[in-house]
């Protein structure tokens, strides 16, 4: 192996994280190959190959003629399966993100002239888990309506699984069959991305291009996955060919947003939320040094957010004759007055406090004991647009919030074939 292809190699693997493995988006594929009497048949050759990145991988049955290639990514593959004086066997073979699949060859007595037949040995039922499971593979990601960049909104054509954030711009959670919050892990590539304590998921996500598939388990999950629904992301990574794509997407007030049910004004609130990435997959090419094709590949995704939105906020909020002192009109809903009382004037054997009051008149505040920061915050604190409305009874408060977000998100993933049984894929992201 060229010196500059084994230093490429060493930094990829140091940069793998192995303790990511056991709940990453990997699969395995096994299975035994027979004859047509199902009779085993050991030192059988079988050959995994990616249809995408022509990266093959080999190996020989055991005794019981059973095989097995482990760490396998998702995508599509295609399997073959030949032993000296029989016919190869050809299929293909699509891998999920942490779904095993199990396919069993038959060998059948080579002929003088044979034709091999390619089938889909794709398993329709996962006979090898007991796990209630959903997989969202990159055709349903990309063509599925959504609204907005994230990958919550796929979780809605999961049965049972419910995501909320209660209005958070940064985070949210998803909770299976009504379990109790912390019974959710979101994992990609087998690193976790939930805060632990919350059960909320980190304030920027990998963005759709980045995803290569999205695995959901919501009942029954493995012990290898420490809460009982988990969420499994796995990576894009490049393939032989160059594959780019661009996308903007704005939406804005000027068109197609209609006015809420609490929007008092004319017109809707103001809305612009600009979206926009860019992703790109090709294999290593370095002119005259290294060609990667068949061995090196790399995916780079960038995604940025840019959104004003305003809606429609109801509050209680100080009337301008508590801001200046005067709490007179701090009434309950009989109309009782709630009488204040100085704290500086309570007596320390009975404790008893004296009516708050100024030049004689009760719930009066001096207006020289108002502090200089209390003076600036109801300076800059919007008075109530309702008021005939009680704070302590309603909200006397209706007006417009503008809730700015800019966000960003890069990934890269780099994968190398070593060697016929050593793989390792690096992402920074």
């Amino acid at each position: 192996m060229p010196s500059h292809v084994q230093t490429f190699a060493l930094l990829l693997s140091l940069l793998v994280a192995p303790a990511a493995w056991p709940q990453g988006g990997n699969s395995t594929v096994r299975g035994s190959v027979r004859d047509q009497a199902q009779a085993a048949i050991p030192l059988a050759a079988v050959t995994l190959t990616n249809v995408n990145t022509n990266v093959a991988r080999s190996t020989l049955t055991n005794e019981a003629g059973i095989y097995s290639f482990p760490g396998v990514f998702p995508g599509s593959y295609r399997i073959v399966g030949e032993f000296t004086g029989m016919q190869k066997f050809e299929g293909t073979l699509t891998v999920q993100t942490a779904s095993d699949a199990s396919v069993d060859i038959t060998l059948r007595i080579a002929q003088s002239a044979t034709n091999v037949d390619v089938q889909d040995v794709t398993p329709i039922v996962q006979t090898d888990t007991s796990a209630l499971s959903s997989t969202l593979e990159r055709q349903r990601i990309e063509q599925l309506p959504l609204l907005g960049r994230g990958y919550q909104n796929l979780l809605q054509t999961v049965p049972g699984l419910v995501y909320s954030n209660h209005g958070h711009q940064t985070g949210g959670r998803a909770l299976a069959y009504g379990l109790q919050v912390g019974s959710t892990q979101l994992t990609m590539d087998g690193n976790p991305l939930t805060e632990e304590h919350g059960g909320w998921d980190v304030p920027r996500l990998p963005d759709l291009d980045a995803i290569q598939e999205l695995h959901v388990e919501v009942n029954g999950s493995s012990a290898k996955f420490a809460r009982p629904t988990t969420l499994v992301m796995s990576s894009r990574s490049g393939t032989n060919d160059v594959h780019g794509a661009l996308f903007y997407n704005n939406r804005n007030s000027a068109y197609g947003v209609a006015r809420q049910r609490q929007d008092t004004y004319t017109k809707p609130p103001y809305v612009n939320r600009n979206e926009y990435g860019l992703s790109i997959g090709a294999p290593v090419s370095i002119p005259k040094l290294y060609n990667g094709r068949n061995r090196t590949f790399w995916f780079y995704s960038w995604e940025g957010t840019r959104s004003r939105i305003g809606s429609t906020t109801q509050l209680a909020v100080p009337t301008p004759e508590m801001m200046a002192g005067d709490f007179r009109g701090l009434i309950d809903a009989q109309g009782r007055q709630i009488a204040l009382y100085d704290p500086f004037t309570a007596d320390p054997k009975t404790f008893s406090r004296q009516r708050l009051s100024y030049r004689g008149i009760n719930n009066m505040v001096d207006p020289a004991r108002i502090s200089p920061v209390a003076k600036y915050l109801f300076a800059i604190t919007k008075g109530p647009t309702l008021p005939q409305v009680n704070p302590l009874l309603g909200n006397n408060f209706s007006g417009v919030s503008m809730r700015p977000l800019e966000q960003e998100t890069h990934s890269l993933r780099v994968d190398h074939r070593i060697g016929a049984k050593d793989l390792v894929y690096a992402r920074v992201g």
